[in-house]
């Protein structure tokens, strides 16, 4: 969900994991970002603590493409 508007939804139809998050990110959250021509190094990203969320998947992913609470691109979000 952005300032602009909803962004692309995606259809989970199996459970949400640590790997499916990450896919969701990778395309999803990316073609939010082009859809509403979102400055990709101006956003700030924001979710919860949910384990998956928080897996070095998710945050491995999240790194290499600079998003991480240190640089300021990720909310951070108390326990």
């Amino acid at each position: 969900m952005t300032w602009d508007g909803p962004g692309f939804l995606a259809k989970i139809d199996t459970t949400l994991d640590a790997e499916l998050y990450v896919k969701i990110l990778s395309e999803d959250l990316w073609d939010t970002v082009n859809w509403y021509d979102i400055d990709p190094e101006e956003f700030i990203f924001q979710h919860d603590n949910d384990p998956k969320y928080t897996s070095l998947k998710a945050k491995e992913y999240l790194a290499l493409v600079g998003m991480t609470v240190a640089s300021g691109r990720i909310l951070n979000w108390p326990a």
